[in-house]
């Protein structure tokens, strides 16, 4: 599991790549300050690989929390 997390003075927009993966698949879930209500947080969940790339975007005085886990592969 990797989390990582940010906090920002000033609007900011980070592309943040995911090279760093090893060869599998994985599940990204996203925290971020929900646009329209700022005391309101989005989550948002997507596979990802070592070939993706993800877009943090943050208001000024907010911040964002990434959690990437493996996809299981149990085959229920």
């Amino acid at each position: 599991m990797v989390i990582r997390s940010t906090i920002v003075n000033e609007a900011r927009s980070v592309e943040i790549p995911l090279d760093f993966l090893g060869p599998a698949e994985f599940t990204a879930k996203i925290y971020a300050e929900d646009p329209q209500d700022k005391k309101l947080v989005t989550i948002e969940t997507r596979p990802v690989t070592s070939d993706s790339s993800l877009t943090a975007m943050m208001s000024s005085g907010s911040g964002c929390a990434i959690m990437i886990t493996p996809q299981s592969t149990s085959t229920e």
